[in-house]
């Protein structure tokens, strides 16, 4: 890492090597998506919005289908292409995504940068990441009720970038060593996560664990007996899950009493947390006064935690550190028998039944009562040691992923705006 000789600029000091200019310049093109509303449909094309933009990705899940035809129509007007940028315009503003390959969606009140080439799609990615790009965005809103920037302000917004493309070239390699590594863990942990849930369902659901000779045994003619649920291997048995379970509903201190939220110790998390398909860090931090004197309780590390209102309702995560929680999330914690590898996977079966249970009018929700009638099976013992021991190691192996990703991310966003303003340079 070398030093620079600065420059003042409209986004403030820039080395003196570096040039500035507006997207519409630095880009092939800079557009936004399709102005029409396309008749949603149960399966098609994906159409992406803004909202559809969060943490560097892309959220399918929660996009919408249209049909090829509206699919051909809104990529007369911006198509996107492999090396592009994206970014949400409207309500949570500055989203950014790239485009590392060959896209096969539209989109709707986005913004688009035509990069064209590698290099300068990789550069304005971590640029817009960067915090002084993100508070330049922000600033540039519009709106009271929805805010949203526009087209213009994106074509001209600046970009500070070095002149001579091997510097560009070998800032945005350090920055894709890390983003690439986070990538790579973010994948191991889906296909673990993937793979855990299939042999849940194939032991639990479909019955098909192996038996003694090591074949499945439900199509292996082994024995199956009534239930309140139905058909379930002989041995089994069907309870409530307050029987075997201990539940803990959250609670949230007074904001009244500062003293509660000054110099906390101990974790807290709000339902937004549950989003996190492991929460290894806190929303806020609560004083042990604050955790006496409230209707919250310390959690321990592998509670199966459960949303049960609002936008996060029926979300499902499990704690890898110690924490308090919110009146909208319920933990269900370990026992002797049952852990959280089972206990996890146990709630992500159950969860559209609990779903189907929710009361409330505008706002809906699950109650503790609700968790605590809903019936379960429980395994014989060997059965269940056997598959609570091969999933173990799996849950540690996601829970150990899940701290270097946010190792490596806290050094990214250390280096980011560093790097982004020339202030360390990478030697050529």
């Amino acid at each position: 890492m070398i030093a620079n000789k600065f420059k003042q600029t409209e986004v403030g000091m820039i080395p003196e090597d570096w040039d500035l200019q507006a997207c519409s310049e630095f880009c092939e093109s800079v557009r936004d998506g399709t102005h029409e509303s396309p008749k949603k449909i149960n399966s098609g094309k994906y159409l992406i919005t803004s909202r559809h933009l969060k943490g560097h990705n892309l959220d399918f899940n929660n996009a919408y289908f249209i049909s090829q035809e509206d699919f051909n129509e809104a990529n007369k007007r911006s198509k996107v292409d492999q090396w592009d940028v994206l970014i949400s315009m409207i309500g949570t503003i500055g989203e950014v995504y790239l485009e590392r390959k060959n896209p096969d969606y539209a989109i709707k009140n986005v913004g688009l940068f035509k990069s064209k080439y590698e290099l300068k799609g990789k550069w304005l990615y971590y640029y817009l990441n960067s915090p002084k790009a993100k508070y330049l965005i922000r600033s540039h809103k519009s709106g009271t009720t929805q805010e949203y920037i526009t087209l213009d302000e994106l074509r001209k917004f600046p970009i500070s970038f070095p002149l001579n493309k091997e510097k560009m070239k070998n800032i945005v390699e350090v920055l894709d060593t890390i983003t690439l590594e986070i990538e790579i863990l973010q994948q191991q942990n889906k296909i673990l996560e993937e793979i855990s849930k299939a042999i849940f369902k194939h032991w639990f659901v479909d019955f098909e664990f192996p038996n003694e000779k090591g074949k499945p045994y439900k199509s292996s003619g082994g024995r199956m007996v009534e239930s309140e649920l139905g058909e379930i291997p002989e041995g089994w048995c069907v309870k409530k899950l307050e029987t075997e379970l201990k539940t803990e509903l959250g609670g949230t201190p007074s904001r009244l009493n500062d003293t509660y939220w000054t110099n906390g110790t101990i974790n807290w998390i709000n339902s937004g947390k549950v989003n996190e398909k492991r929460i290894i860090s806190p929303s806020e931090l609560i004083t042990v006064e604050a955790m006496n004197k409230s209707a919250t309780k310390l959690m321990p590390k592998r509670t199966t935690v459960v949303a049960i209102t609002g936008a996060t309702l029926g979300q499902v995560s499990l704690l890898e550190i110690d924490s308090c929680a919110n009146q909208s999330v319920i933990g269900i914690l370990e026992s002797e028998k049952l852990k959280a590898s089972f206990i996890y996977y146990l709630m992500n079966q159950v969860i559209q039944k609990l779903i189907s249970r929710q009361t409330g009018g505008a706002q809906q929700h699950i109650n503790k009562s609700n968790v605590n009638n809903i019936e379960i099976v429980i395994p014989s013992e060997d059965i269940l040691n056997k598959f609570q021991a091969i999933v173990k190691s799996v849950l540690d192996k996601i829970s150990d992923n899940c701290f270097l990703i946010h190792n490596l991310s806290k050094i990214r966003d250390i280096l980011l705006p560093k790097l982004m303003t020339g202030k360390i340079r990478v030697k050529v």
